[in-house]
């Protein structure tokens, strides 16, 4: 192809944002002379490349404005080091039928024994899919949605929070919740009912949940709607960092 040809090509397809396909076009072109590919051939392998790649853009991308604390990938959970934790249970659930069946999971235990790996390493493995993921503090959540309240932009939080497919909740019950902020979760709890899923994470058990949100009546609607399409996950073990210590103070 003449080099005016070859630079004209080389403008179009990064006016249309071809990316991938301006950077292996080179690469092709010598492939397809060798292999002596037609032009449907040599058309097709250009734009599955350019689909792969727009595919990982937008994988990664999801992960990104997800907002995960921390890249935790289920590869690394040790299952070994926390028998409590179903190992089967847990690769089906990150198979993510639960969240086209509109289900929650909820993770308890001590702090430390795996519960915000776990649901980070599912909430990644939705970005992957397609789905759209929050992670978010509860304590954060908690003050943007009492936030919310006090500007006047509640409905549109809600609708913004709702257009998630999953959201996950991480650290529930580790700082009070004021009762604006409970009413506003209850609400928001509300909205995700049977449309949405959720994962939350907390070191108490749900009879402590009406401490937390400071009503036990509400803490019981609140329950009602979580619990009735959920997987409930306690992990009854040591925490990492303590075992981690041990090992360390054994080695002194």
């Amino acid at each position: 192809m003449a080099t005016a040809e070859m630079e004209i090509l080389r403008e179009r397809l990064k006016c249309l944002h071809l990316v991938k396909s301006l950077e292996v076009l080179d690469e092709f072109l010598q492939k397809a002379v060798k292999a002596k590919w037609s032009y449907t051939e040599f058309l097709s392998r250009l734009m599955e490349e350019e689909y792969l790649a727009k595919g990982e853009r937008s994988r990664n991308a999801k992960v990104k404005n997800a907002k995960f604390a921390d890249m935790r990938l289920l590869a690394d959970f040790d299952f070994k080091a926390q028998p409590a934790v179903n190992e089967k249970q847990i690769k089906e659930l990150a198979g993510l039928s639960f969240i086209d069946k509109k289900e929650n999971i909820v993770f308890l235990g001590q702090p430390g024994v795996g519960k915000t790996h776990l649901a980070t390493a599912i909430g990644i493995n939705a970005c992957h899919a397609g789905y759209r993921t929050l992670f978010i503090n509860a304590h954060k959540l908690m003050s943007k949605l009492g936030g919310s309240l006090y500007t006047e932009t509640l409905n549109s939080t809600l609708s913004e929070l709702s257009k998630y497919h999953l959201i996950v909740v991480d650290e529930f019950g580790y700082l009070p919740v004021k009762e604006d902020q409970a009413n506003a979760f209850f609400q928001l709890i509300a909205r995700k009912y049977e449309r949405t899923s959720l994962i939350m994470t907390s070191n108490l058990n749900f009879d402590q949940w009406g401490k937390v949100l400071g009503n036990e009546v509400l803490a019981t609607a609140f329950l009602d709607r979580l619990l009735h399409h959920c997987h409930v996950i306690q992990i009854n073990g040591e925490s990492y960092r303590l075992k981690n210590r041990k090992r360390k103070d054994g080695d002194i």
